[in-house]
């Protein structure tokens, strides 16, 4: 491809781009989808029409693939949308008496894959803001109501807070009896059970971190190490 080839295609592109832009009643009904994904490439790429061609079109040939390929492999099926859209787009423009711009060319589609992109980073932005939103909108949380919600497995005389999930691990005394805990009250109680054992919990790997802890523990060893 020489650089003869790609001043055509974005002259071509920004043409077809131009036009969508200068009539936003083509980016409304059931064409919407590839119209605005056609119309964002134009006013994102701007002036780097030419040499974003050059680059989707290089890479695609490191493929191995030809133009033709491409398109009648419908990645995605929104090329073939593509191809649907251009005839509409060439019918209302002949309906509005206006001059039809040079016809989009075969490599245009290449360009779709890089709109999906910034369409898909666009949709998870809107997704974090729509948290944050929902975030600000519930009611603010009782910080000392939560410090005191602390798991099973933590002692009433120990004063510590839970370091994690309060069902991270599973501490069984030698009669079976299953209580649910925090790593850090998780680790007392096993130091301070004889014949305790310590079962998996909701926290991949929590169960070998009590046992570790534990083994450095004086038993009721609130909040201290042996």
């Amino acid at each position: 491809m020489n650089n003869t080839d790609a001043d055509a295609i974005a002259a071509g592109y920004t043409a077809f781009g131009q036009l969508l832009a200068d009539n936003p009643h083509l980016t409304t009904g059931h064409e919407v989808g590839p119209a605005r994904g056609s119309l964002n490439i134009y006013l994102f790429l701007g002036g780097n029409i030419r040499a974003r061609i050059l680059e989707f079109v290089e890479a695609f040939r490191a493929a191995g693939w030809e133009i033709s390929e491409y398109t009648n492999r419908g990645q995605g099926g929104i090329k073939a949308q593509l191809g649907a859209l251009t005839v509409k787009v060439y019918a209302d423009t002949a309906d509005l008496g206006a001059e039809p711009p040079p016809p989009p060319p075969a490599y245009v589609p290449l360009l779709v894959d890089e709109d999906q992109r910034l369409f898909e980073q666009q949709m998870e932005e809107l997704d974090r803001g729509r948290e944050r939103l929902r975030e600000l909108d519930e009611p603010p949380v009782d910080d000392g109501a939560t410090q005191r919600q602390r798991c099973l497995a933590a002692h009433p005389d120990d004063q510590t807070d839970c370091d994690g999930p309060v069902d991270a691990v599973q501490v069984v005394d030698k009669e079976s009896t299953v209580v649910t805990g925090c790593i850090r009250h998780g680790a007392v109680l096993l130091a301070s059970l004889d014949g305790g054992r310590i079962w998996p919990g909701s926290v991949d790997g929590a169960a070998i971190e009590v046992h570790k802890q534990a083994q450095h523990l004086r038993p009721f060893s609130f909040g201290g190490a042996a």
